[in-house]
């Protein structure tokens, strides 16, 4: 009955915003149509001999620090939304992450192009 009531701590000044980049911002999207996905996408030397011509062409789609070397990490599971389609992750040697998306399927993964158009 003398028990000390437990109260959560909470702190009321606000701490400044950290570099947290902005929903959406750790993925590129690479200019792919849908042969060249399923000639490319799950062979990992293709692909990344692929990334590697990429990035002597159009630099400007990669995130700051990529010219410093990347690997190719993994896959997601395939998409509920789009049976087929599988993400690839990317690392960077500082080791931030970035998820890699074909540009012929959406954000979100809520379709395809040829669809919508």
């Amino acid at each position: 009955m003398d028990a000390r009531q437990r109260t959560r701590n909470c702190v009321r000044a606000r701490t400044e915003q950290g570099t947290a980049l902005p929903r959406g911002a750790r993925r590129i999207c690479l200019p792919m149509d849908r042969q060249t996905y399923d000639r490319l996408w799950h062979d990992p030397a293709a692909m990344r001999q692929y990334l590697e011509d990429l990035l002597k062409s159009s630099l400007e789609l990669f995130p700051a620090g990529i010219e410093h070397g990347f690997q190719l990490t993994g896959r997601l599971p395939e998409s509920k939304k789009l049976p087929g389609i599988r993400l690839r992750q990317l690392r960077l040697a500082d080791g931030r992450v970035f998820t890699l998306r074909p540009s012929f399927v959406l954000s979100y993964m809520a379709g395809v192009t040829d669809e919508v158009a």
